[in-house]
């Protein structure tokens, strides 16, 4: 059985190979596009709804989070007419805005501009929460939508990223967005972890602290035939990171997302 150094040691050289020499990489598992790295001749020619050469920036401040004091006066008052139709719609989906002390923040994603999104929140204790998002149509042409999360602690009958009324809510958004640019693999699915209630941070070789060794798993898009496939690994929670897969077509429509938790590596160190 190999010794602890030996596996870190193999660990390591695994992580230099992938990022050191995305070329060899990529020769190995065509298809894949490590996150963030150089433009490949192999990536010439490959048909994807999305962009797949982006700043690196724009993942990152691409999505915000904002309390309702810094929300815009017209999003305010794009809120405020929407209100009827958010408290009947959650209520229908088992929440009343009219009981406990809700609070709510905007998604603010760049990629859909033409919508209004929000979280709600309700926080009676650990083992009593409720969350649902919304979606508000800004030109006030198409009904607004409310996404299911969590509700008194327990998740719907389908969590909340793989279920089809949040694939809905967001394939909407992606239709009714104005821009004629592809839009950002990565941006898109963090865009989508956040509707469905997530504030995604996305891991990097450099995190992680002395007692936790955190291992780079970058964010990938793989184009497989008709299928492009966007992936990356959440950590908000270090010990327990959480892998999205979404899954669309060849169009850009969202078709399938998988969510799975697996414990961080954890290193201790001996006197």
């Amino acid at each position: 059985m190999p010794s602890l150094s030996a596996v870190l040691t193999l660990s390591s050289a695994i992580l230099i190979t992938l990022i050191s020499a995305p070329g060899e990489a990529q020769s190995r598992w065509p298809g894949w596009l490590p996150h963030r790295g150089r433009h490949f001749p192999q990536a010439e020619g490959v048909a994807s709804p999305f962009a797949i050469d982006m700043p690196a920036a724009t993942a990152a401040q691409g999505i915000r989070f904002l309390a309702p004091n810094a929300i815009s006066a017209y999003d305010r008052d794009a809120l405020a007419q929407a209100m009827p139709a958010i408290e009947r719609k959650a209520a229908v989906a088992g929440f009343n805005l009219q009981e406990g002390n809700w609070s709510y923040q905007q998604i603010a994603c760049s990629l859909y501009a033409n919508d209004l999104l929000l979280l709600y929140s309700l926080d009676r204790g650990p083992r009593d929460q409720s969350r649902f998002s919304v979606v508000i149509p800004r030109d006030r042409k198409s009904a607004v939508r409310v996404v299911p999360i969590l509700r008194r602690s327990f998740t719907p009958y389908t969590s909340a990223p793989g279920n089809p009324v949040t694939i809905a809510a967001f394939n909407s958004l992606r239709e009714n967005s104005a821009s004629t640019q592809k839009p950002d693999w990565l941006l898109t699915g963090r865009c989508y972890a956040a509707l469905a209630g997530a504030h995604v941070q996305l891991n990097s070789p450099e995190s992680g602290s002395a007692g936790d060794l955190q291992i780079a798993m970058p964010s990938v898009l793989k184009i497989d035939g008709a299928r492009n496939i966007v992936q990356f690994v959440d950590v908000e929670q270090p010990r327990y990171p959480q892998q999205w897969r979404l899954i669309f077509d060849s169009k850009g429509k969202l078709v399938k997302v998988e969510v799975s938790t697996f414990p961080a590596l954890q290193v201790k160190i001996l006197p």
